[in-house]
């Protein structure tokens, strides 16, 4: 039995192991390309990533415009001509500012002066007190009222604060009604009680209204405005007719018409707002205009409706 294959060593002990081979050795070329590779990959990232963000700004800003950026101005081809973007910049600027002031206006208790953030500030820039910015903001803000140009007044235990085309006062009798901030009576103020002609009674139709409080008529674009714009809430029925004023702003000739709360004017040159309030609270806080208007002669009788 001399021929028989001599059995397999079997390993018991982990000394018994024998040890790995040496590792072979990385050729050093391989090495230093490999370091040359890693950072042009880094570079190429870095470039895609930047390529991503330039697509990304350009996108906004071709949506925000309306798709209307022209590229060739865009990149300056034509040195003499006005940058693109710098409007749409303008634009955006402004938004935002009008943004802000309106979040700022919505935020009741906190005062808030009402401006677009373009113009600068008038020498008798005030703030709205916290008991009239809700009533400003929500019922026209400058439009209808203007600026403030006082604090909060007390006179007789009523508070006001004056603006430039209104006074606004607090009657706590009427709270939590809508008749708790009013406007003051500035048009029956500014005119001294004075007589206007009346206008003879006619039955309202569609372009026409008569007041019976006041024995006036009210037409046209004046009667446009008060419907849309409170009406006697805001500037009361009207007491005079239509008439013509020198107005101290421009020194020429208006067509206007007094109201309770305030003067209304047309101004046919404005695109923008062809009616406006007049400043009568700047007026009678100031001191510095008085009414200007020709001599108004009796109204023109109203055909009757057969």
């Amino acid at each position: 039995m001399s021929d028989r294959t001599p059995p397999t060593e079997v390993l018991e002990f982990e000394n018994d192991l024998e040890p790995d081979e040496e590792p072979e050795e990385v050729p050093s070329a391989i090495i230093q390309e490999d370091e040359a590779i890693a950072p042009q990959g880094m570079t190429m990232q870095a470039l895609v990533f930047g390529v991503a963000i330039i697509l990304i700004i350009f996108l906004v800003l071709l949506l925000a415009s309306g798709n209307n950026i022209n590229l060739f101005n865009l990149f300056g081809s034509d040195s003499n001509a006005q940058p693109t973007l710098q409007p749409l910049l303008n634009s955006v600027q402004t938004q935002s500012n009008r943004s802000l002031d309106v979040e700022a206006a919505a935020l009741e208790g906190q005062r808030f002066y009402g401006v677009d953030g373009l113009n600068a500030l008038p020498s008798y820039a005030a703030e709205i007190d916290p008991l009239f910015l809700p009533y400003w903001v929500k019922n026209g803000g400058e439009r209808i009222f203007g600026r403030p140009i006082s604090g909060l007044l007390e006179e007789n235990g009523r508070q006001f604060q004056w603006f430039e085309r209104t006074r606004l006062e607090w009657w706590p009798e009427h709270q939590a009604t809508k008749y708790e901030v009013q406007p003051g009576r500035v048009g029956v103020e500014f005119t001294q009680n004075r007589d206007f002609p009346n206008q003879q009674f006619f039955a309202n139709r569609p372009g026409l209204r008569y007041s019976e409080a006041t024995q006036q008529g009210l037409r046209g674009a004046f009667l446009e405005f008060w419907e849309a714009n409170g009406g006697i809430d805001l500037l009361g029925w009207p007491i005079s007719e239509e008439l013509q004023e020198v107005l101290p702003e421009d020194r020429t000739v208006h067509t206007v018409q007094y109201f309770e709360r305030g003067r209304l004017e047309l101004h046919p040159n404005d695109p923008n707002q062809m009616v406006k309030i007049g400043l009568l609270g700047r007026a009678l806080y100031f001191q510095d205009s008085q009414p200007n208007y020709i001599e108004p002669v009796a109204p023109t009788a109203v055909p009757v409706i057969p």
